[in-house]
């Protein structure tokens, strides 16, 4: 008799846990339509697009190719450790957002890129230096310039060196735009700039639900 009891309450708590998983899905995927995502900042491509074959460098110095974008969403943004504002403001708010979502999404459903536009000065060692700061599990990426180019270009983003003096001193401009890579390892959209936290949090488990549900 205790035998069929413990049976009973196991398939009572794998009931409970199949539920709850239910549940949480409905909570964290609000009805948002394209033309409500668009307006909290998320653009949705309406064919997604299978990146072009790529080989870069991690911060830890490894091969950072398409294989890494497997398997996982990712919130891949372009950037430097020499820029003065635009880009630690971001990683900041990436980890606020990172920070925030744990609860709601699986355990790496999600990862965070940032993909020099300054490979003449980030090495691996800088970005090493760069990414920990604002989050250790965020991956710094770096390369030869024109690999580094090609990939942004088939992002659909660009950037240029801007000198300030006879120094040899510089700036890069670049886009401003947070890359949505789907599990696929496709360009499914982008967040666009001015970036909030509350419509970031509230887009990206929509989105991620609709993809899973094939809509």
């Amino acid at each position: 008799m205790s035998n069929v009891k413990q049976t009973v309450v196991v398939l009572v708590g794998i009931i409970f846990l199949m539920v709850g998983v239910m549940v949480a899905r409905v909570m964290r995927t609000p009805d948002l339509s394209p033309q409500q995502l668009y307006q909290l900042g998320a653009v949705i491509k309406q064919d997604s697009k299978k990146l072009a074959d790529f080989t870069l460098t991690d911060h830890q110095g490894k091969v950072f190719n398409n294989k890494r974008l497997d398997g996982k969403w990712s919130l891949l943004f372009f950037g430097y450790t020499y820029c003065p504002d635009v880009c630690p403001t971001t990683m900041a708010l990436l980890n606020q957002l990172h920070t925030e979502l744990q609860g709601t999404l699986a355990e790496g459903e999600m990862q965070t890129i940032l993909v020099s536009v300054d490979p003449e000065r980030d090495t691996p060692a800088k970005l090493a230096e760069y990414v920990a700061h604002f989050n250790q599990d965020f991956i710094g990426v770096t390369g030869e310039l024109d690999a580094v180019f090609s990939f942004a270009r088939d992002l659909n983003s660009m950037f240029a060196k801007a000198p300030l003096d006879e120094g040899g001193e510089y700036l890069v401009d670049h886009s401003m735009s947070i890359m949505l890579i789907n599990p696929a390892g496709e360009q499914h959209g982008f967040l666009r700039n001015p970036h909030k936290l509350e419509n970031m949090k509230q887009v990206l488990p929509v989105i991620m639900d609709n993809y899973a549900a094939g809509r």
